[in-house]
């Protein structure tokens, strides 16, 4: 695994607080994809699995919507699995 940048670090760990307080506890975060390869750059995203035993039913969909309302610079972009 590759060294993660301390500013990805950062937001990764922000945003598992962030989930903290709506009583969300993360077990595990793991890091993949390009950042966890070392082959990223300025347009990579960050690709972040995240366990919880509190993820269950409908609360993904809630959290990913209420999640969405509060992000301030958005880019846009789309994925396309092949």
């Amino acid at each position: 695994m590759a060294d993660i940048p301390d500013s990805i670090r950062k937001k990764l760990a922000d945003y598992v607080r962030e989930l903290s307080k709506r009583n969300i506890n993360v077990k595990t975060a793991i890091v993949f994809g390009s950042y966890a390869s070392g082959k990223y750059d300025k347009w990579s995203d960050i690709d972040v699995a995240l366990i919880s035993d509190d993820f269950k039913g409908d609360s993904l969909l809630d959290i990913e919507i209420d999640r969405q309302s509060h992000v301030e610079d958005r880019q846009p972009h789309f994925t396309l699995d092949l």
